[in-house]
C-alpha cells in the first residue's frame, strides 16, 4: 500500500469546489470529473 500524505491547501480547495458543482447523487468514484481531478492530483478516485 502506498504511503499516505496530507491534503494541501491547493487541493482541498479543487475538491471543495467540484464537491459544490456537481449535482446531488454524482459523488462517486466513477464520476468523470472526480476520476480527472484524482489524476491531476496524483490520487486515487475513491480518495476525492
Amino acid at each position: 500500500m502506498a504511503e499516505r500524505r496530507a491534503w494541501t491547501r491547493d487541493e482541498l480547495i479543487l475538491a471543495m469546489n467540484l464537491y459544490c458543482k456537481l449535482p446531488f447523487g454524482s459523488l462517486d468514484h466513477r464520476t468523470p470529473e472526480i476520476i480527472r481531478l484524482a489524476a491531476a492530483m496524483g490520487r486515487t478516485p475513491s480518495s476525492v
